[in-house]
C-alpha cells in the first residue's frame, strides 16, 4: 500500500514539475501576470513554514554546509538537489511539493528571477536564509564600482546576515566590495592614470620635440665632414642641377644656357666655388648650397667688372663654359682649391687646372700686365701668356691673408680685367665668391643663433649695375634687402614678391628699375617699409597694399605711377607716405586722414584737386606735409593751425586765394613754411611773429600788401631763408634787419620798398643769395657785403643799379630790373 502510495507521489512530483516548467516558460513571456498568480499562495506557504521552523530544533552550524549543498542542483536528476521523497510531516503534501518544485527550477533558472520584479520574495523561502542588508538593491545583485569605491558595502558586511547568505549569493560579489585594500588599489589606479595622462604624457612629448629642434639645428650647422654617395649614379654637378631644379629655384632652360647668369653660378658653384658644398637631392635641407648659388647669380646680374657672365677670377666667357672641377695636377676632380701663399709658379698651375689657356687682351698695356705682380714684387716679361693669366686667378684664388693685405692691388686687377674699359668692381666686395661663408661676405648678415642663415642683404651706394636676378626666392628668409642708390635696371621679379614672405624691408630706390608694382605684394604680409622712389616704375597701385597691416613707411615718390591712391586704411601703423611727383589724379584720398599715426605726408606734384578737407585736423601726429605742386583750390584753411606738431607746411604751386591766417601763428613748432605761387592776398599778420623756431618762410609770386612787420626781424632770430618777392610789399626795411644773423637767403625783388638800405646788412655775414632789383630802395650795397662775396659765403647779388650803388652786383642792366 505503501509502494502504491509513493509511486503515486512520485508520479505526482513528477507532474508536479512538469506544471512548474511549463508555468516558468509562460512566466517567461509575462512575468507580472506570474507573479499575480502565486502572490497569495506564497504568503500561504511563508506562514506555515514561519510555523514549522518554531517546531523544529534549531540547526547547528556545522549543518549550515551540509544544508547549502542540498540547496545546490543535483548533477543525477538535473532537475534539483533534494530528494524526491516528499516528507512525512507535512499535511498538504500537493502544495508543498509544488512550491518547492518551483523553488528548485528557481535554482536551475535564474533568469526568470531576474525577470520577476518580485524574485526577491522568491528567494527567501527557505527558514536558513535572510535577506542582506542593502542600499535600496535587490538581494543577490551585483555592487557596482562606485558602490564599492564609495563603501556601500561595509553596512552589508556589518549585517548578521551575512555569514548566513547562500554561496551562490556570495559568490556573485566582487572583490573591491569586500576589501579595503581593493578599494584603495582603485584609487592608486585612478589618481596614477590622471597623473599619466595629464603630466607625464604631456612632458615627454615636449622633450620629444625639443630634442627633435636641437638635432636639427645640429644638422644645420654641422658642417659636412663626408661627401654623400652621389644620387642614383649621377655626378655632383647633376646633383647641385637636381637640388637646384627641385627646389625651383631656376629653371632648366636657364641651366642650359651657356650665356645665362644662371649658367655661370652653377659652373661657378660645381667646378670654382673652393667650399665645394655636398647637394642632397631629395632632401629637405640644401640652404648652404642654394644660398651660395643665389648670391653668386645675384655677383654675376650686378657686376660689371666681370661683365656679369663669368667667376669672380674674371675669365672670359669662352674660358668659363669648358671649365672642369678643381683638382691636383693628375686631374682629380672635387678636391678645393688650396691657398695661393706660393708665388706666381703654383697660380699659373692652377690656371692651366681649370681650363684653357688665355690670350692677352689687346687693350692690356705692358705697365698694366706688370702691375699684376705687385704682390710679388718681381718683374715680369708682359710677353709671357703666364703673366695675363694669373691676374684672371688672383682676384679669386689669393689666401684670405693676401687679399686684406692687398686690397689696393686686387682692385686694380678688377678694374683692368673689365672688357670694356670701363671701372668694373664694386665699390666694396670683400669676401664675395671666396672660400668663406657667405655671412663673412660685404653686405651679408646671417642670423643670430649662427645657423648660416642669410637675413639681410645691404649694399646700398656700391656701385651695383644690371639686373635683380630671380634667384633670390632662395633666400627665403630674407628680412631686409637695401640695393637702393645704385645703377640696377630691369623690373623687380614677380616671384620675389611670392616667396620672400619673411622680408620686412625692401629699400631699392634711386635705381633704373622699371615695371609695375604686383599684386603679389599683398603676400608680403611683414612688411613694415617699401622704399621704390626715384625710380621708372609705371600704372597704378595695387589694391592689395591694403593687406600690408605692418606697413609703417611707403615711399614711392618720384615715379610715373598713375591713377587713384588705393585705400590704405587698414595700414594703421604708418608713419611715412611719399607719392610726390608721380602722375596721381583726383581729389585728396579722404581714407587718408584716418591714420592717426601718419607724420610724414608727402603728395606734391601730382594732379590733386579740390579744397582741403576739414577732416585734415585729424592727423594730430603729423609733422610734415607736403601737397606743393598740384591744382588744389579755396583758401588757406584754418584747420592747419590744430596740427601743433606740424614742423614743415608746403603748399606752394597751388590755387589758394584769401588772406592769411592769424590763427597759424600758434604752429610754435613750425618750420618751413612755403606758401609761394599761389593768390594769396592781404597782410602778413603780425601773429606769425609766434613760430619762433621758423628757419624758413618763402611766400614768393602773391598778391601780398603792406609791410613786413618789425617784430618779425626782432622775434624770428632762427631764419635761414626770407623769400618774399614778387609781391606788393611797402615800407621800410627795418634796421632790425641786422639781428637776422643766421639768414642765408634774402630775395625781395620786384615789390615796392622804398628807403636806404639798412647798413646792418654787414651784420649777415652767412648771407649767400641777396636780391633786391625792381625795388625804389636807394643807397648802396655795404664795401663789408661785396668782401663776403670775395671771401665768404656771398655768390649772387643783385639790386636796381640806377638808384643803388653796387660795386659786385651780378646784374646791373637797368632794364632787367623791370623784367
Amino acid at each position: 500500500m505503501e509502494e502504491s502510495k509513493d509511486h503515486e507521489t512520485a508520479s505526482g512530483v513528477t507532474s508536479v514539475s512538469e506544471l512548474g516548467e511549463l508555468s516558468t516558460a509562460s512566466a517567461n513571456f509575462d512575468s507580472t501576470a506570474l507573479s499575480s498568480r502565486y502572490s497569495a499562495e506564497v504568503e500561504d506557504e511563508q506562514q506555515r513554514q514561519e510555523q514549522e521552523r518554531q517546531q523544529q530544533p534549531e540547526q547547528n552550524d556545522d549543518d549550515e554546509d551540509d544544508e547549502d549543498k542540498d540547496l545546490e542542483p543535483d548533477e543525477d536528476n538535473g532537475v534539483d538537489g533534494k530528494d524526491e521523497k516528499v516528507p512525512a510531516q507535512s499535511d498538504n503534501t500537493g502544495a508543498e511539493n509544488i512550491f518547492k518544485a518551483r523553488d528548485s527550477f528557481h535554482n536551475v533558472d535564474q533568469t526568470v528571477n531576474l525577470m520577476d520584479v518580485n524574485a526577491a520574495k522568491y528567494e527567501n523561502d527557505d527558514s536558513d536564509q535572510t535577506p542582506r542588508a542593502s542600499s535600496n538593491k535587490p538581494v543577490g545583485e551585483e555592487s557596482t564600482f562606485m558602490e564599492a569605491l564609495m563603501g556601500d558595502g561595509d553596512d552589508q558586511k556589518a549585517s548578521s546576515g551575512w555569514n548566513k547568505t547562500p554561496k551562490a549569493d556570495k559568490y556573485r560579489r566582487k572583490t573591491w566590495d569586500t576589501s579595503i585594500v581593493g578599494r584603495l588599489t582603485i584609487w592608486l589606479v585612478f589618481f596614477g592614470t590622471m597623473f599619466v595622462v595629464t603630466f607625464l604624457i604631456p612632458y615627454l612629448l615636449k622633450q620629444d620635440d625639443i630634442r627633435k629642434a636641437a638635432e636639427a639645428r645640429a644638422a644645420a650647422s654641422a658642417p659636412m665632414t663626408e661627401a654623400p654617395t652621389p644620387f642614383n649614379g649621377m655626378s655632383r654637378k647633376d646633383n647641385i642641377k637636381t637640388v637646384i631644379l627641385q627646389n625651383a629655384i631656376s629653371t632648366e632652360r636657364a641651366l642650359d644656357d651657356h650665356t645665362s647668369d644662371a649658367f655661370y653660378a652653377w659652373q661657378w658653384i660645381s667646378d670654382i666655388d673652393p667650399v665645394q658644398v655636398e647637394p642632397r637631392v631629395n632632401h629637405h635641407d640644401n640652404t648652404e648650397l642654394l644660398q651660395r648659388y643665389a648670391l653668386a647669380i645675384f655677383y654675376y646680374a650686378a657686376h660689371p667688372g666681370v661683365d656679369a657672365k663669368s667667376h669672380s677670377a674674371g675669365a672670359p666667357k669662352e674660358q668659363v663654359q669648358h671649365m672642369q672641377p678643381h683638382g691636383d695636377q693628375d686631374g682629380a676632380a672635387g678636391a678645393p682649391a688650396a691657398a695661393n701663399n706660393e708665388g706666381t709658379v703654383q697660380m699659373t698651375q692652377e690656371v692651366h687646372l681649370t681650363g684653357h689657356p688665355v690670350t692677352p687682351p689687346p687693350q692690356l698695356e705692358q705697365e698694366e700686365a706688370a702691375a699684376f705682380d705687385e704682390r710679388d714684387g718681381a718683374e715680369v716679361n708682359p710677353d709671357d701668356p703666364s703673366v695675363v693669366m694669373m691676374p684672371r686667378v688672383v682676384s679669386v684664388h689669393m689666401s684670405r691673408e693676401d687679399r686684406e693685405s692687398h686690397k689696393g692691388s686686387r682692385r686694380k686687377a678688377l678694374k683692368l680685367l673689365a672688357t670694356d674699359g670701363t671701372p668694373s668692381s664694386w665699390i666694396q666686395d670683400d669676401g664675395w665668391m671666396s672660400s668663406t661663408s657667405v655671412c663673412e661676405w660685404y653686405g651679408i648678415t646671417c642670423d643670430s643663433a649662427g645657423y648660416g642663415i642669410v637675413q639681410k642683404v645691404v649694399l646700398p651706394s656700391n656701385n651695383l649695375k644690371g639686373t635683380i636676378p630671380v634667384e633670390l626666392q632662395a633666400l627665403s628668409k630674407l628680412v631686409a634687402l637695401d640695393i637702393s642708390e645704385n645703377h640696377l635696371t630691369g623690373i623687380i621679379p614677380v616671384l620675389l614678391w611670392k616667396h620672400l614672405p619673411q622680408l620686412q624691408s625692401l629699400k631699392a630706390n634711386q635705381n633704373k628699375i622699371s615695371g609695375s608694382i604686383p599684386s603679389d605684394v599683398g603676400l608680403m604680409s611683414k612688411l613694415q617699409e617699401i622704399d621704390l622712389s626715384h625710380n621708372s616704375l609705371r600704372f597704378d597701385l595695387p589694391t592689395e597694399l591694403a593687406k600690408l597691416l605692418q606697413l609703417k613707411i611707403l615711399r614711392l615718390e618720384g615715379n610715373r605711377l598713375t591713377g587713384a591712391i588705393p585705400s590704405l586704411v587698414n595700414s594703421t601703423e604708418l608713419s611715412v607716405l611719399r607719392l610726390g611727383s608721380n602722375q596721381f589724379t583726383g581729389a585728396l584720398p579722404y581714407h587718408i586722414y584716418m591714420l592717426r599715426k601718419l607724420a610724414d605726408l608727402g603728395l606734391q606734384s601730382n594732379s590733386f584737386q579740390g579744397t582741403f578737407p576739414p577732416e585734415i585736423d585729424s592727423l594730430k601726429s603729423l609733422q610734415y606735409l607736403d601737397l606743393s605742386n598740384n591744382q588744389i583750390t579755396g583758401r588757406l584753411s584754418e584747420v592747419f593751425s590744430r596740427l601743433q606738431h606740424l614742423k614743415s607746411l608746403n603748399l606752394q604751386g597751388n590755387q589758394l586765394q584769401g588772406n592769411l591766417p592769424t590763427s597759424m601763428g600758434l604752429l610754435g613748432r613750425l618750420g618751413t613754411l612755403d606758401l609761394s605761387n599761389n593768390g594769396l592776398e592781404g597782410q602778413i599778420p603780425v601773429e606769425w611773429t609766434g613760430m619762433t623756431n621758423l628757419e624758413r618762410l618763402e611766400m614768393t609770386h602773391n598778391r601780398l600788401t603792406g609791410t613786413i612787420p618789425a617784430r618779425m626781424f626782432r622775434l624770428l632770430t632762427s631764419m635761414k631763408s626770407l623769400r618774399l618777392d614778387h609781391n606788393v610789399l611797402k615800407g621800410t626795411l627795418s634796421e632790425h634787419l641786422g639781428k637776422l644773423t643766421l639768414l642765408q637767403n634774402l630775395t625781395l625783388s620786384a615789390n615796392s620798398f622804398r628807403g636806404s638800405i639798412p647798413s646792418e646788412l654787414v651784420a649777415l655775414t652767412l648771407l649767400k643769395t641777396l636780391e633786391l632789383t625792381a625795388t625804389d630802395l636807394t643807397g648802396s650795397i655795404p664795401p663789408e657785403v661785396c668782401m663776403m662775396k670775395l671771401d665768404g659765403p656771398l655768390t649772387f647779388v643783385t639790386a636796381n643799379c640806377r638808384k643803388v650803388q653796387c660795386s659786385c652786383c651780378d646784374n646791373c642792366d637797368p632794364q632787367a630790373d623791370h623784367q
